[in-house]
């Protein structure tokens, strides 16, 4: 519907429509950074809320990509990499600043883990054609999720071993070869 819109338009003639879904993209690389950002500035409240933000900006990328028949490799490794900051670094740095902080060195090694399993996640998903379902728990979930319960820890003092069990698990679960159906 969109396509026939611009076609009839001649709008697709001045502008590569590849350009509109890459800068929605780059609305959810902007939420992971600002997250950080706010992270760094302590501002502990607003990280989740911007991870959250992102994670919109990644639903309507594909979705506008496809409706505009845009979809690219540029597209997708673009998104991969936005992914990788706002749903594998943001809350992992997340949940380290708010609950692993005092675990040293362990609590590092957490955040690398976490942000070490959603990049291969993300790799495999990127080189393997998809049938319908997921292989593996996607990153925007199990950043999302991680975000919320850091949001959680901050406000209300989550136990840090359920903080260490969760980032455990997540890790698992996005490497892991479970068959999770898209909805």
């Amino acid at each position: 519907m969109i396509r026939e819109f611009l076609r009839e338009r001649s709008i697709k003639e001045s502008v590569d429509l590849k350009l509109i879904p890459c800068a929605v993209t780059m609305g959810n690389l902007s939420c992971g950074i600002i997250a950080i950002l706010a992270i760094i500035q302590e501002e502990m409240h607003l990280a989740p809320l911007f991870i959250l933000l992102a994670g919109l900006f990644d639903v309507f990328d594909g979705r506008i990509a496809r409706g505009l028949g845009a979809t690219s490799d540029l597209g997708k490794e673009l998104d991969s990499l936005a992914d990788i900051v706002s749903f594998g670094i943001a809350p992992a740095v997340l949940v380290w600043r708010v609950g692993l902080i005092e675990l040293g060195g362990f609590g590092l090694l957490l955040v690398v883990l976490f942000s070490m399993a959603g990049a291969l996640r993300l790799a495999r998903y990127n080189i393997t054609e998809f049938d319908g379902s997921y292989v593996g728990v996607p990153i925007t979930v199990a950043g999302a999720l991680l975000a919320f319960v850091s949001f959680f820890s901050y406000k209300y003092s989550v136990p840090v071993e359920l903080l260490i069990l969760l980032i455990i698990l997540l890790s698992y679960l996005m490497i892991s070869k479970v068959k999770i159906p898209k909805l």
